[in-house]
């Protein structure tokens, strides 16, 4: 009874650890290559995995998010996660950048805010986002915070920032408002929602509009015409065909870009001294996200990954 009992469970462990470790092959999408050319506008962008991306023009440099800390599964479920100081000055060190004007934080779930303060800390300028991120980073023993509102529009060198309000995609886990008390570490599911942001970026003739969260933006992104979308794919394979084109819809087509960039789509469990891999099937399923998109022939649609 005992041995039959003993081993269900070690087949039941053996079943999930299998389950977590099935995942699309990333090489049948499109790869973006790291490029060293010069740009036409002067603009560099790096992806740094989930939905990070440095934007740097040589003189003012800027960060969606910059969640690089990246703690294992098995850590976010049993213990108290907190930024990996020691990760976020590697990341720096790879990438180039020793002085900072502003990491910008979608919305407060670990994988986007947890590290933002980290970067300030290291590298000066600002976290902007909402009053939840403004205690987190608080928490974190940064004070350096400008709290942001869709509509508002920063000037920072050639750079110019307009904001919007963004919806995290469903489904929702972790909602609510981080308050004062917040403290770090904290579990990851104490690092609520808070409210979400959405950025679009102009510097001379170059405009990037950010969708870092595949939720609804409140607000008709026609407005913000663009060559570049960095479009959130995250958890957009587990919705409907109908609500996958209307996101489509609602984001490329109204933005009129012609190159897609699809973020968020990384297993951000595994540490970036491994090779960048999809989630698994077991939690996502970015293969039908990347199927959809691409059947739209407006614009092309490309993964990024950079070896690191």
């Amino acid at each position: 009874m005992l041995a039959g009992l003993a081993m269900g469970l070690v087949l039941l462990i053996l079943g999930i650890v299998l389950a977590l470790n099935l995942r699309p092959p990333l090489e049948q999408w499109p790869h973006l290559p790291v490029s060293t050319k010069p740009s036409y506008s002067g603009v560099k962008m790096r992806f740094i995995g989930t939905s990070g991306v440095v934007l740097a023009d040589g003189e003012t440099t800027l960060v969606i998010d910059g969640f690089v800390t990246r703690p294992s599964l098995w850590r976010v479920l049993t213990s108290r996660v907190t930024p990996d100081a020691d990760r976020v000055r590697k990341v720096r060190a790879h990438i180039g950048v020793s002085r900072l004007n502003a990491v910008m934080v979608t919305h407060s779930h670990y994988d986007h805010a947890m590290d933002a303060a980290e970067w300030v800390k290291q590298a000066g300028g600002e976290v902007w986002g909402t009053a939840s991120t403004q205690n987190i980073a608080r928490a974190e023993g940064v004070d350096a915070v400008r709290v942001v509102s869709p509509e508002d529009d920063i000037r920072v060198g050639r750079f110019n920032v307009r904001f919007f309000q963004l919806d995290h995609g469903p489904p929702e886990k972790m909602r609510g408002v981080i308050t004062e008390d917040f403290t770090v570490p904290s579990r990851a599911t104490d690092y609520k929602t808070g409210g979400g942001l959405g950025f679009y970026f102009t510097h001379g003739s170059c405009r990037i509009l950010a969708v870092p969260s595949a939720g609804q933006a409140h607000t008709d992104l026609s407005q913000y015409p663009a060559d570049i979308i960095l479009l959130s794919i995250g958890q957009l394979g587990l919705q409907s065909p109908d609500h996958i084109r209307r996101y489509w819809r609602d984001t490329v087509e109204a933005s009129g870009a012609r190159l897609v960039i699809p973020v968020h789509w990384d297993d951000f469990s595994r540490s970036l001294d491994q090779p960048l891999e999809p989630l698994p099937y077991a939690v996502e399923r970015t293969d039908v996200a990347m199927r959809e998109i691409q059947m739209w022939p407006c614009a092309k649609s490309w993964h990024w990954q950079e070896k690191r």
